[in-house]
């Protein structure tokens, strides 16, 4: 656990019970934030349509350096709009498609705003 002067504290989206598992802190807690996202798909929320990202629709098109340019797009662009803590940092962020796992890796380097802390995303995208 960090210390008490923390920027940022949420609950971890998959917790357990154990003590000390359930609440993250400053980048972690923007981490799952943008996982929280990029995950939702558009018009899935009840109370607010617009909230989430076209990733589930892009993820079955074909695995190519276009969808994937695509991908990174609308990532920044949902960012910028339900995430303004951070601004995307598009020299060092990529999408890159893996033709062998059917999957794009993607990594996803934001500066936070206020704090000017750099933070770092590395996850795969995978149609399911």
């Amino acid at each position: 656990m960090p210390s008490n002067n923390f920027q940022y504290i949420d609950l971890r989206k998959n917790f357990s019970i154990t003590p000390g598992d359930v609440v993250v802190y400053d980048l972690d807690a923007i981490n799952e934030s943008i996982m929280n996202i990029l995950g939702t798909p558009r018009y899935s929320r009840m109370f607010n349509r617009g909230f989430g990202s076209y990733l589930d629709s892009a993820l079955f098109e074909l695995i190519d350096e276009d969808t994937a340019d695509e991908i990174l797009l609308s990532i920044v662009q949902v960012l910028s709009q339900w995430e303004p803590r951070v601004e995307v940092n598009l020299k060092d962020s990529f999408v890159k498609p893996d033709y062998d796992n059917n999957q794009y890796n993607v990594r996803i380097v934001y500066i936070v705003k206020i704090a000017n802390l750099v933070g770092t995303l590395n996850t795969v995208l995978k149609a399911t």
